[in-house]
C-alpha cells in the first residue's frame, strides 16, 4: 500500500496491521485527492483498503448511493463490500469511476462485469457487455445466454440470443446448444428474427437437440414441430423428414408433413388459393430483384438465396429511363421516369405513369398516376403505402426543375396519390430508406451540387427534420437499413454538378442514438447507381457503373459483424444504373 494510502487509513482509526498492498499507485491517489479533497471513505475489498471519495462512488453507482444514502453505513468510515473478493477487480472498477481509465481483457471481463452489476455502476457493465458482445462467436454465444439467463445483465443475455438467432445453422451443430432448455429452444425458433438457410436446417436442429436426451425430450418434439414451416420445404426435404426413424413411427408427429407433401404436389393456382386463406410465415424465402433504369431496356434478373443463383425474372413492358422502383408484397412498382416523346424539343418527356408487375401472375398492369410527372425520383414502400419523393419534374412536359416535394399511395385504396410535406431541400439521385418507422433521405444533387445532407420523415409526425451530414458527398448512392443502422454505399462524389467524377468504394454507417456518420469498410470494386438490400444478416449490392464508366454486373456481399466485403456471383447481364428490391419469393418459384 502507498504511503498516502496508510496515512488515510491511520487517520480514520484503521490499523496497519490489516492494511493489504493495492495496485493503486500514490500518483493516482493525490491526483483524486487534489480533485476532490481529503478521502472520506475507505472501501475494503478482497483484504484491500482504498480510500476513495464518496461524492464519486455515488455519482456512479446506484448501490453505493442507496448505501449511503439511508443505511448505517452512512455514518461509517469503512464499509467492506464482501462479496467482491478480488482486490484487482476492485481497483480497475475505482480508476473507471474516476477517470474512465479501463482496460479490458478475456480474463477479467466476466468478473468486472458480474462486479459491475452487482455494485450498479450502469457504464462500466454496459463497456463489458459491448467487449463480450463484439468477440461473441459460435463456439461462446450458446454458453452466454445460458449464464446470463439467471445472473444476467439482461442486455448481454438478448445480444447472445440475437446472436444465436442470426447464427443458428451453425450453432445448432455444436455441443453446448444440446444444454439448451425446451423453454429457451422455443423462444429461439419461434422467433421472427430467426435467420436460416431453409426450414429443413430448423428441423435438423431440433432433431440434433432432441438426441441430447431422447428419453425426456421427444415429449417436446410435438410442440417444436409447429415452428417448422415444412410447407417451404422442397418435395425432397418433406421425404427426409417423414424417413426420421421417430418420425414415422408416430403418425401425431408426420400428420403436418404429410400435409405438406400433399401441398408440394399441387399445381400453381391451388398453391395460391392455399396461401390466400393461410397466412404466411414470417420465414417466406425472399429474392433480390433487380432491374435496369437507365440507357435501354433488359430483362429483369433476380437472385436466390437459398440457392445461390441469379435468374431472369420477365422482360420489362412499356420500360421507362429514370424511373424508381419499389416492392410491395410480391409486385414491383415501376415510379415514373423519362419516355421518348417526338413531339418534345429534347426528344423526351419526364413522366407520372405507374407500372406494376406481379410476381405471382406474371403479368404488368397500370397504376394510379402520381401527382406529378418525376425522373430520378427515390420511392420506398412503409406499413401500406408506397412514398415517391423528390426527383426531376413537374407538371410534365419540358418546363422541369429539382423537386422536394412527396407523394404517397394508399394501397389499400390504389384510388390516387396523396401529396405530403416537402423536404427542406430538393433532391434527385437521392437515395431513401426506411429505418424505425422513419423514412430517411440521403446525398443526391439540387442542380448546383452534389449533396450530403441528409433528413428524415416521421408519418406519424407527418414532417421532416434535418439530420447529420454524410462524411462525403453521395449521387446515387445505396442505402439500406441493417441492425438498427443504415448503411450509405458508393455513389459519386465530381467537384461540379452535372459532370461525372469518380465512383467511390467507400461506405458509412449511420448512428440514429448518436445522429453521426462512421466510416466502415468500403468495398471490394468503386461503383454508383448499384442495388442495395439487407437479408438475413449480410448486404448485398449489385450492378452500378465503375471506374471510367464501366458497366457493372458483379455483386458483393457485406458482413457486418465482421466488417467484410466478399465477392458474390456476378448478375447475367451488364446493368450500370439499376434499381434493387427484396420481395416475397414468388409462390410459383421452386422453392
Amino acid at each position: 500500500m502507498t504511503l498516502l494510502a496508510q496515512q488515510v487509513c491511520r487517520k480514520m482509526g484503521l490499523g496497519k496491521s490489516s492494511v493489504l498492498a493495492t495496485t493503486l499507485d500514490e500518483d493516482q491517489l493525490n491526483e483524486w485527492q487534489k480533485e476532490y479533497g481529503q478521502f472520506d471513505t475507505v472501501i475494503v475489498a478482497g483484504g484491500a483498503r482504498l480510500p476513495c471519495h464518496r461524492k464519486v462512488l455515488m455519482e456512479h453507482s446506484s448501490y453505493f448511493r442507496s448505501m449511503f444514502g439511508g443505511f448505517r453505513e452512512r455514518s461509517l468510515s469503512c464499509v467492506e463490500i464482501k462479496d467482491i473478493r478480488n482486490c484487482k477487480i476492485m481497483c480497475q472498477i475505482m480508476k473507471f469511476m474516476y477517470s474512465k481509465d479501463l482496460v479490458l481483457n478475456p480474463r477479467t471481463v466476466q468478473d468486472l462485469l458480474c462486479a459491475s452489476t452487482y455494485l450498479q455502476i450502469e457504464a462500466l457493465s454496459h463497456t463489458c457487455v459491448q467487449y463480450i458482445s463484439s468477440r461473441m462467436d459460435k463456439t461462446t454465444a450458446v454458453s452466454i445466454f445460458l449464464y446470463t439467463s439467471n445472473l444476467g445483465p439482461w442486455d448481454l443475455h438478448l445480444a447472445a440470443k440475437d446472436y444465436i438467432l442470426q447464427h443458428f445453422d451453425e450453432i445448432s451443430k455444436t455441443r453446448p446448444f444440446l444444454e439448451l432448455s425446451s423453454e429457451q429452444l422455443l423462444s429461439i425458433i419461434s422467433s421472427q428474427k430467426l435467420l436460416v438457410s431453409s426450414e429443413y436446417s430448423v428441423f435438423k436442429a431440433i432433431m440434433n437437440w432432441i438426441s441430447g436426451d431422447p428419453s425426456e425430450r421427444s415429449t417436446d418434439l410435438n410442440r417444436m414441430l409447429e415452428f417448422v414451416y415444412f410447407h417451404l420445404m422442397t418435395s425432397d426435404e418433406i421425404d427426409q423428414c417423414l424417413n426420421v426413424p421417430m418420425i414415422k413411427k408416430n403418425p401425431v408427429f408426420s400428420g403436418p408433413i404429410q400435409e405438406a407433401k400433399q401441398y408440394s404436389m399441387k399445381n400453381k393456382d391451388e398453391k395460391l388459393s392455399h396461401w390466400s386463406q393461410t397466412p404466411r410465415p414470417a420465414r417466406w424465402p425472399k429474392i433480390f430483384i433487380v432491374m435496369r433504369m437507365y440507357w435501354k431496356n433488359l430483362p429483369m434478373e433476380y437472385y436466390d438465396f437459398r440457392k445461390k443463383c441469379w435468374k431472369q425474372l420477365a422482360e420489362v413492358e412499356n420500360w421507362r429511363s429514370c424511373i424508381s422502383t419499389v416492392g410491395y408484397k410480391s409486385s414491383i412498382y415501376l415510379l415514373g421516369g423519362e419516355e421518348v416523346d417526338t413531339n418534345s424539343p429534347t426528344g423526351s418527356r419526364t413522366v407520372n405513369r405507374v407500372t406494376r408487375y406481379d410476381c405471382e401472375s406474371g403479368e404488368w398492369t397500370a397504376g394510379p398516376s402520381m401527382l406529378l410527372a418525376r425522373r430520378w425520383s427515390a420511392s420506398i414502400a412503409l406499413g401500406e403505402r408506397i412514398y415517391c419523393i423528390g426527383g426531376i419534374g413537374g407538371k410534365g412536359g419540358t418546363f422541369e426543375q429539382r423537386l422536394s416535394s412527396m407523394e404517397c399511395l394508399d394501397m389499400t385504396e390504389r384510388s390516387r396519390w396523396k401529396s405530403l410535406p416537402s423536404m427542406s431541400t430538393p433532391r434527385s439521385s437521392h437515395t431513401c430508406e426506411v429505418m424505425d418507422g422513419l423514412i430517411y433521405v440521403v446525398g443526391g444533387g439540387d442542380g448546383a451540387d452534389w449533396l450530403s445532407s441528409a433528413e428524415v420523415y416521421d408519418p406519424e409526425k407527418n414532417e421532416w427534420r434535418e439530420i447529420a451530414n454524410l462524411l462525403t458527398k453521395r449521387w446515387k448512392c445505396g442505402l439500406v437499413h441493417h441492425g438498427g443502422y443504415l448503411y450509405a454505399i458508393g455513389g459519386m462524389d465530381s467537384p461540379k454538378a452535372g459532370i461525372w467524377g469518380a465512383p467511390l468504394n467507400t461506405v458509412e454507417r449511420y448512428c440514429p442514438k448518436r445522429n453521426e456518420w462512421l466510416a466502415v469498410a468500403s468495398m471490394l470494386e468503386p461503383r454508383f447507381g448499384c442495388a442495395v438490400v439487407s437479408h438475413q444478416g449480410k448486404i448485398y449490392v449489385s450492378g452500378g457503373f465503375g471506374v471510367n464508366k464501366s458497366i457493372l454486373n458483379t455483386v458483393e456481399c457485406y458482413e457486418p459483424e465482421k466488417d467484410k466485403w466478399s465477392k458474390v456471383d456476378s448478375m447475367k447481364k451488364m446493368s450500370g444504373f439499376v434499381g434493387g428490391i427484396l420481395i416475397d419469393k414468388p409462390v410459383n418459384f421452386e422453392q
